[in-house]
C-alpha cells in the first residue's frame, strides 16, 4: 500500500509540473503580441487578459506596476517544483503525498482555463473560475499541512534542508500565490457587480474592501490562535496583500475608497509586525522552556546517582 501510494506521488509530481508547464504556455499567450496565429480563436482574436482588465477597469485595480508580481510567483512555484522533483529520486520521509499534487493539478487546469474565459470577457464566468482556482489551491494546502507538520521533527532530524525546503519553497510559496489569488478573486467579483450587476465602482470597491478586511483578520485570529502549529512558519500572506494595497492607492481610486485603503494597509503592516513579533516570542520562550526541561532532567539524572 505504502509502495502504490509513493508510486501514485512520484507520477503526480510529474503531472503536476507539466500542468504547471502548460499554464506558463497560456499566460505568456494571453498577451496577443506573443500568441501564435493558432490560438488567436481560441483567445478571442487578439483580446488579452490585460487587455480586458483595462477595458474593464474598477475603483480599486491596482497600479500595472503591481502586476509584476506575478514574475515572483511564478518564479517561486518553479523552484518548489524543482524541488519536488528531488523527491523522486531521494528516500526522503514521506510527507506530501499524492493528493497535494492533484490539487496543484487541478489549480493550474483552473487557471489556464481562465486566461481563455478572462480574454473573452466573460466576467461572471471568469469570477466563479477564479474563485475555484483559490479553493484548489486552499485544499492543497491544507493537504500538505496535515500530512507535514505533525513529521516536522522527522523532517528536521533527516535534513535541515528538507525541512527549510518544504517551509519556505513549498509552503509560503504556495501561500504567496493562494493569497494573490484571493486578491484577484476579489477583484474578479468587484468586476462582476460594476458590469454584470450595474453597481457602481465606489461601492463595489467598498464592498471588496470590506470582505478583505474580514479575511484579514479571520487570517489573523486563525494563524496566531487556531492553527498556529500548522501556520507556525507562514508568513508570506501580509506581504502580499500589502503589494496589493500599495498597488490600489498608487491607481488613486475615489476618495472614499483611498481612505479605507490606507486604513487597510495601516492595519496590513501592523498584523504582519505582530504576527512576525509573536513568532519570535514563541520560539524564544520554547527555547527558553527546553533549556529548563534539560537542565530538570540532568539535575534528575545527579539525584539518581
Amino acid at each position: 500500500m505504502a509502495n502504490r501510494s509513493l508510486i501514485l506521488r512520484n507520477v503526480f509530481i510529474i503531472v503536476s509540473a507539466l500542468a504547471y508547464a502548460m499554464n506558463l504556455m497560456f499566460s505568456r499567450f494571453s498577451n496577443a503580441k506573443n500568441r501564435p496565429e493558432a490560438f488567436q480563436v481560441l483567445f478571442g482574436n487578439g483580446s488579452s487578459v490585460g487587455g480586458m482588465s483595462r477595458r474593464f477597469s474598477t475603483d480599486v485595480t491596482p497600479a500595472p506596476p503591481t502586476f509584476q508580481i506575478w514574475i515572483v510567483i511564478y518564479t517561486w512555484q518553479c523552484l518548489w517544483i524543482v524541488y519536488s522533483f528531488s523527491l523522486i529520486c531521494r528516500k526522503v520521509p514521506e510527507v506530501f503525498d499524492w493528493l497535494f499534487f492533484v490539487f496543484f493539478t487541478l489549480s493550474s487546469c483552473i487557471v489556464t482555463s481562465w486566461l481563455v474565459v478572462q480574454s473573452r470577457g466573460l466576467k461572471q464566468l471568469s469570477c466563479g473560475i477564479l474563485f475555484f482556482h483559490g479553493f484548489s489551491l486552499y485544499a492543497a494546502l491544507a493537504t500538505a499541512y496535515y500530512r507535514v507538520v505533525p513529521r516536522n521533527e522527522e523532517l528536521a532530524a533527516y535534513s535541515k534542508l528538507d525541512f527549510f525546503a518544504t517551509h519556505i519553497l513549498v509552503f509560503n510559496g504556495i501561500v504567496t500565490y493562494t493569497t494573490w489569488v484571493t486578491l484577484a478573486s476579489l477583484l474578479s467579483l468587484n468586476g462582476a457587480l460594476i458590469y454584470a450587476h450595474g453597481v457602481s465602482k465606489v461601492t463595489a470597491g467598498t464592498i471588496i474592501l470590506s470582505i478583505l478586511a474580514v479575511e484579514l483578520l479571520v487570517w489573523f485570529v486563525i494563524e496566531n490562535f487556531v492553527l498556529e502549529r500548522y501556520l507556525r512558519f507562514t508568513f508570506t500572506v501580509y506581504p502580499v496583500v500589502i503589494t496589493g494595497l500599495s498597488g490600489i492607492i498608487a491607481r488613486n481610486p475615489s476618495e472614499t475608497n483611498r481612505i479605507f485603503t490606507i486604513v487597510l494597509l495601516s492595519i496590513a503592516v501592523v498584523l504582519f509586525i505582530v504576527r512576525v513579533g509573536l513568532s519570535v516570542w514563541r520560539f524564544t520562550r520554547g527555547r527558553k522552556s527546553d533549556e529548563v526541561t534539560l537542565r530538570f532532567n540532568k539535575m534528575e539524572d545527579n539525584v539518581s546517582y
